[in-house]
């Protein structure tokens, strides 16, 4: 209980990170952005429409082409 010391990072692992991120390819991080936000438009597309669970997505005699390029 008398111990007033607290844990902190090593600078080392401060300085570290942000050397790390110069060296990282935005392309590829906007890739994988994109690539989440249609993950979460399909997985929401479930709860939000009604017709969504009536038909399969890629079947393409049902669907149109703005789910069937989410899915």
């Amino acid at each position: 209980m008398g111990n007033t010391e607290t844990a902190s990072l090593p600078t080392t692992v401060l300085t570290s990170t942000s050397s790390a991120g110069k060296s990282r390819i935005h392309a590829v991080d906007a890739l994988r952005g994109a690539i989440i936000m249609l993950m979460a438009i399909d997985h929401v597309r479930d709860f939000i429409s009604a017709a969504a669970m009536s038909f399969s997505p890629t079947d393409l005699t049902r669907t149109t082409a703005a789910i069937f390029l989410t899915r």
